[in-house]
Parts: C-alpha cells; sequence; structure tokens
C-alpha cells in the first residue's frame, strides 16, 4: 500500500540511503527465493546483481568497497 512504501521511504532517508530502492509485491521474492525481510540488493551499472543482504542494512562503506570492484 501507499502507507507502508511511504513508511519504508522514510526510514531508508533517516539512514542517509539515497540509493534507488523499490518495494516487492511478490514476484520478486519469488523469483529470488527470498527467505528475510527486510532483503537488499545491490546491482551495478549493467544492472547485475552484486550482493544480496538480509535483514539488516549495511553500513555505507560495505556498498562503498563492493561498487569499487
Amino acid at each position: 500500500t501507499q502507507t507502508s512504501q511511504d513508511a519504508w521511504k522514510a526510514i531508508a532517508k533517516t539512514k542517509g540511503c539515497t540509493f534507488p530502492m523499490a518495494a516487492d509485491h511478490g514476484s520478486t521474492t519469488e523469483k529470488f527465493g527470498i527467505g528475510q525481510l527486510p532483503t537488499y540488493f545491490l546491482f551495478d551499472r549493467e544492472s547485475r546483481m552484486v550482493e544480496g543482504f538480509e535483514s539488516t542494512l549495511p553500513r555505507r562503506e560495505v556498498f562503498e568497497s563492493l561498487l569499487e570492484k
């Protein structure tokens, strides 16, 4: 729902997240076999999945180090 999307966007903003984010309504959950929520995926500029994280959003330094590879 719009209310739940507003809520997670507000939380992401308070955490300083500036990267693009999206919510799933089930199809991505099934495709990637997600077992926990929240789950985060990091994609490179060519839309390839670099890494996946469950439950806790990693620190900015983790994302930056992965993107440097």
